[in-house]
């Protein structure tokens, strides 16, 4: 059976979502690249600090048209400083996907360029089988 033969298969698509602080949002551009695919993504951004700007722009390597969406979860007061909201942050990122299909990672797991199609790849035995879940491993590489 092939893509276009069966119309569940052929709309799926995944959407790697994940949440970063302003000190590690340089990776996302290298994520998105990677990835080659839809993006959600949460920032947090201390209250004090005045990173508007930048997201009027859509970071180097991801792309509005593949699915890229971002926001922005300002820290409303010193004590939301003090514990980075993780929960909080992934729920945003999770409430921009609009795939049939998410993979939720940290923004220091960076994919191989290969995971979303091999993904998709495996996406018709996920939707016919609703029992079933892919796990990816993740692999530590220097350099």
């Amino acid at each position: 059976l092939t893509a276009a033969a069966d119309p569940l298969h052929a709309h799926a698509e995944v959407t790697l979502v994940t949440q970063t602080s302003w000190d590690r949002y340089w990776m996302v551009e290298h994520i998105c690249t990677r990835w080659g695919g839809p993006v959600a993504l949460a920032v947090f951004v201390p209250y004090t600090n005045r990173t508007a700007l930048p997201f009027a722009k859509v970071p180097q390597g991801c792309s509005i048209e593949l699915g890229f969406a971002q926001v922005l979860h300002r820290a409303e007061d010193t004590k939301e400083l003090e514990a980075y909201p993780v929960n909080v942050l992934r729920n945003k990122a999770l409430r921009l996907v609009s795939t049939s299909h998410f993979f939720t990672v940290d923004i220091d797991f960076w994919p191989s360029s290969n995971l979303r199609a091999e993904i998709l790849r495996h996406i018709l035995h996920v939707i016919r089988e609703p029992r079933l879940a892919l796990v990816i491993p993740a692999f530590t590489r220097n350099g």
